[in-house]
């Protein structure tokens, strides 16, 4: 199935199993961390919010809901999407496209770490630009982002499209700059 773009010719049976045994790698790999942080919690959470609440340490608390819960949600989206790989195709083919989606993606991401480092550390490289931000009320961004997991779902979807077509080609480096590296077979060239 193609999201956005022209079809082009079926894949062979040697492409075919090496994308299905990629998409399961990596949802296994993004079920195994959606599956730690939620063993974590579980087990942690009484404990996080007892010291929260009797000792008023709130660094454990911080680092569930900042940190273990957006890298939840982000790798249940790309889980998700790599599960849906196993199924069909779902590839972006035009790279200004996959490149937009990727950009956009990393771009949340990017706005949210800094958020969060923009929080906790005082000589924040950028202190004008964070002095300006937390004026416009940027300080509460990373609660309202850590609150709506929708935010890292779609974040993680998005990276899965932008990065879909690594194995194809030769890598990140060239979705980035927009090149590809195609070599034809010697059947291919015959014909």
């Amino acid at each position: 199935m193609i999201l956005y773009g022209r079809k082009i010719n079926e894949e062979s049976g040697e492409s075919v199993s090496k994308r299905k045994k990629y998409h399961l790698y990596t949802a296994l790999i993004c079920g195994a961390v959606v599956l730690a942080a939620v063993i974590s919690w579980i087990i942690l959470k009484d404990k996080v919010m007892e010291l929260r609440r009797l000792y008023y340490n709130m660094v454990p608390y911080f680092i569930f809901y900042l940190l273990v819960r957006p890298v939840t949600f982000f790798a249940g989206g790309a889980g998700l999407m790599h599960l849906l790989g196993l199924l069909a195709d779902f590839s972006v083919r035009r790279a200004w496209i996959r490149r937009t989606i990727l950009f956009f993606s990393a771009g949340i991401l990017l706005l949210y770490v800094v958020a969060v480092l923009s929080m906790f550390i005082p000589g924040f490289p950028m202190q004008p630009l964070r002095d300006y931000l937390n004026r416009m009320r940027f300080s509460y961004l990373p609660s309202y982002m850590a609150s709506s997991p929708v935010v890292f779902l779609l974040s993680g979807l998005g990276m899965c499209l932008g990065t879909q077509d690594t194995l194809r080609h030769a890598g990140y480096f060239y979705i980035i700059r927009g090149r590809r590296k195609i070599s034809a077979s010697p059947t291919e060239k015959s014909q």
